[in-house]
Order: C-alpha cells, then structure tokens, then sequence
C-alpha cells in the first residue's frame, strides 16, 4: 500500500507539472509549485516509512 502511495504521489507531481506548462497564470503556477514540493515530502515520509518496515 505505501508503494502504491508513493506512485501515487509522483503522478500527481507529474500532473501538475503538465499543469504548470499549460497555464500562463504565474499566480496560480507558483501555487502549484508550493503543492509540488508538499507532495515530494509526502514521498520523503513515505519512503521513511518503507524503510522502517
């Protein structure tokens, strides 16, 4: 399940990076970076996870 988890997380990384390229709204981009880099620490506690399993 945290496998799953952490998949999840980095596609979300990559939808919203697609997202960033689309959209001309710097005020709505930098919003998503801020989402980008929770989501990459949502992988880094994850993973903490996995390894402690």
């Amino acid at each position: 399940m945290l496998c799953a988890d952490v998949e999840a997380e980095k596609d979300a990384i990559a939808q919203y990076k697609a997202h960033i390229r689309k959209i001309n709204d710097e005020y709505v981009n930098a919003v998503l970076r801020r989402i980008i880099r929770d989501e990459a620490y949502h992988i880094m506690l994850l993973e903490g996870m996995l390894e402690e399993l």
